[in-house]
């Protein structure tokens, strides 16, 4: 969460709606692995 908070380009990835396991993706993607119930 940190990461999206400074970071535009990951911010821009996201858009307005968060879906789990898009979100699973990119933090695997950037080096941040956690569960969907670790996500929520």
């Amino acid at each position: 969460m940190n990461q999206v908070a400074e970071s535009e380009e990951l911010q821009a990835r996201i858009g307005e709606e968060i879906d789990t396991e898009a979100m699973m993706a990119l933090g695997a993607e950037c080096g941040c692995e956690f569960t969907a119930e670790e996500f929520r």
